[in-house]
């Protein structure tokens, strides 16, 4: 079973990184950052390999985050929403 990575700030420093790491390993890529030419530079070198989905967005922007997750394949966004949940979850213990 191939794993799904979901990662922010994919489009520089660390983000990238670890996109290009994981790639490495066979990991599907979700790609979230704020500069879609960085996005889609770093989608084209790693979907030679693996699948891979970009999101432009702000993580900042809690309604942006929402509706970008939205817009995601059902098998995925029901992961998504999963950790989305369990993110505020824990921020409000």
């Amino acid at each position: 079973m191939t794993k799904t990575a979901f990662i922010t700030g994919a489009s520089s420093g660390i983000g990238k990184a670890t996109a290009i790491k994981l790639a490495e390993n066979g990991y599907n890529l979700i790609l979230c950052g704020r500069r879609i030419e960085k996005l889609e530079e770093l989608k084209s070198t790693l979907s030679k390999t693996v699948k891979v989905h970009t999101l432009t967005f702000d993580i900042r922007d809690k309604i942006e985050v929402e509706t970008q997750i939205k817009s995601l394949p059902k098998i995925i966004k029901m992961i998504s929403e999963k950790f989305l949940i369990s993110e505020k979850y824990i921020k409000s213990k």
